[in-house]
């Protein structure tokens, strides 16, 4: 079971996502910062464009927290980009969530497909994202679907 777990004690947590429209064509991300009682602070949506899922995940992660790296592949300026400012912020830990613990994250950068502009920012909880909220207040589990 997965649920959405709060930051540290002194800390902000933003968890961030990306996402492909139906057909593909679009990709966007979206993101939340929540603080140790996961109240909302902000939350963001963005149209990107085209591109794969995981650029959609780069931009999600910079836009988030805005050396080396594999100066070969086609996503290296983004994350260079993304090591240079963590480099610059000492307190960002970058982990892992499994999809049932980042649904405010997923519903705002599946919101970023649909929008007629290129980008909203919440400043308080959108309509949308009021179920998937709440439920992550009373910190609700959900099983962790694996593929066979």
């Amino acid at each position: 079971m997965v649920n959405w777990k709060p930051p540290e004690d002194q800390w902000v947590k933003i968890n961030v996502d990306g996402a492909t429209s139906n057909n593909g064509s679009l990709i966007s991300c979206g993101g939340v910062i929540r603080d140790i009682e996961g109240r909302w602070i902000k939350g963001f949506a963005i149209k990107l464009g085209s591109g794969s899922v995981l650029l959609a995940e780069m931009w999600g992660i910079l836009l988030g927290i805005t050396n080396e790296g594999h100066l070969d592949h086609p996503l290296s300026p983004i994350i260079l980009k993304i090591q240079r400012l963590m480099n610059q912020h000492q307190n960002v830990k970058v982990t892992h969530a499994y999809r049932g613990a980042n649904h405010l994250a997923d519903a705002l950068a599946s919101h970023a497909c649909r929008l007629n502009c290129k980008e909203e920012i919440f400043d308080r909880v959108p309509s949308f994202c009021n179920l998937i909220f709440q439920e992550d207040i009373r910190k609700l589990c959900f099983p962790r679907r694996v593929a066979a």
